[in-house]
Order: structure tokens, then C-alpha cells, then sequence
């Protein structure tokens, strides 16, 4: 591909809060962290503002088509830990995860913009934070070389990695 010479980025958690597969579980950016004693503590449904984002998740061949219209043959975007390992720790990837960043990338392709991808954007499962206090403990590092292991062995995410 040609040098990227106009092009956007997003992130994954600005794009959709969780996704509509179901599979995802919430990221640790998706809860807050009170100041005293750094209890965590979710979001409540009610009155929180936006799970949606902008739904890239069900309008993501729209906004392509517009990045093409736009002129854009790059696009800097992150894939989600939670939407490939739920919980982190889980034995087996999330395949409805890995068919929604496959066919991002198919569309992408189909409008010869470059996808550059971030593996990681502040994303870690939730789980791992509550289960081993995230970074603090090693088995968080382990479970993310676990992630991009698969991330860099899928063939159409590996492609677009750099």
C-alpha cells in the first residue's frame, strides 16, 4: 500500500461501550475509580449517558464508505482485549469478536484504505482488574501475550499490524 497521506484514527472504547455479540465484557475504562480507597465501582444503567458511542460496531461499513469519500487510505484503529478474551483469562478467543475486526478490515481493503492498528488503547478486561488488581500482578501480562498472540497469528489482523 502507498504512504498513508490523509487519514482518521478512533479507539475502541469511544467507538462502542460494549458490543452487540454479547461476548465482550466491560473494559476497565468502562467503570471509574472513586478517589478514596479506589473502589470500583460500575457505571449505573440508568443514567449513564451513551452505551452505544457511535456505534461503529453496526454502522462501521457506512463510516468506511464515508472515510473513502473523504479521501482517507489510512485508518489508525485499536482492537479491544475484552472483545477478543471477555474475561481476560478465557481459554479460547471470542470468534464473533475476531469476525467483527476481519470484516473491518475486509471493508477497509475494499476501499484501499490502510488499516494501522494499535493493539492495545487503555483496554484491560474488567475481570482482570477485579480478579488480580490488573498490572500489579504478572498473570495480567500473561494473559495479554496470550491476547496478542492470537491478534498476531489471525491472519487478516496480522496483516495490519505493524
Amino acid at each position: 500500500m502507498d504512504v498513508v497521506t490523509a487519514g482518521t484514527k478512533t479507539n475502541e472504547r469511544k467507538l462502542t461501550y460494549l458490543s452487540h455479540d454479547q461476548k465482550q465484557s466491560h473494559p476497565f475504562l468502562g467503570m471509574f475509580t472513586l478517589p478514596e480507597d479506589a473502589i470500583l465501582v460500575p457505571f449505573d444503567e440508568e443514567n449513564y449517558p451513551n452505551h452505544e458511542g457511535i456505534d461503529f460496531y453496526g454502522q462501521f461499513k457506512e463510516d468506511i464508505k464515508l472515510f473513502a469519500e473523504m479521501g482517507f487510505n489510512g485508518y489508525r484503529m485499536s482492537i479491544s482485549w475484552s472483545r477478543i478474551f471477555p474475561n481476560g483469562d478465557d481459554d479460547q478467543p471470542n470468534e464473533e469478536g475476531l469476525k467483527f475486526y476481519d470484516a473491518i478490515f475486509d471493508e477497509l481493503l475494499n476501499y484501499k484504505i490502510q488499516p494501522i492498528v494499535t493493539i492495545s488503547h487503555y483496554e484491560t478486561p474488567l475481570a482482570l482488574v477485579n480478579k488480580w488488581n490488573g498490572w500489579a500482578d504478572r498473570r495480567t501480562i500473561d494473559c495479554f501475550m496470550k491476547y496478542c498472540q492470537v491478534i498476531l497469528i489471525d491472519t487478516k489482523i496480522k496483516s495490519n499490524t505493524g
